[in-house]
């Protein structure tokens, strides 16, 4: 349970931090893009700034949902009975190509 715990804490700090960004990227962007003069920037460079603060939020929007994919993904897995975590963990990704698992042991196929 330790690996699915720790994929669900980074997907809660991933989302966390993303949240944060995509609001303050918002923010600033569309303080930038009304022209307010609490943000200096030159009036030739506005809309570039501006929109580089939206393309940011995007970015950061994307990493939210894979965020969200973190957190949501280890409740899919055990909720459809899949083994895939489980056999990961008692070493199915280090077996030889070919063979197969049987009660624990390790069986090459003919």
């Amino acid at each position: 349970m330790v690996a699915t715990d720790s994929i669900r804490n980074c997907g809660i700090c991933c989302g966390g931090f993303s949240l944060f960004a995509i609001f303050f990227l918002l923010s600033v962007g569309g303080i930038i893009d009304s022209g307010s003069e609490i943000i200096d920037v030159a009036e030739s460079k506005r809309s570039s700034a501006a929109s580089t603060c939206y393309y940011g939020a995007l970015i950061y929007f994307i990493t939210f949902l894979l965020s969200l994919a973190c957190f949501f993904g280890p409740l899919f897995l055990k909720r459809s009975g899949s083994s895939d975590l489980e056999a990961l963990r008692n070493g199915a990704g280090n077996r030889r190509p070919g063979s197969v698992v049987v009660s624990g042991r390790e069986f090459n196929r003919l």
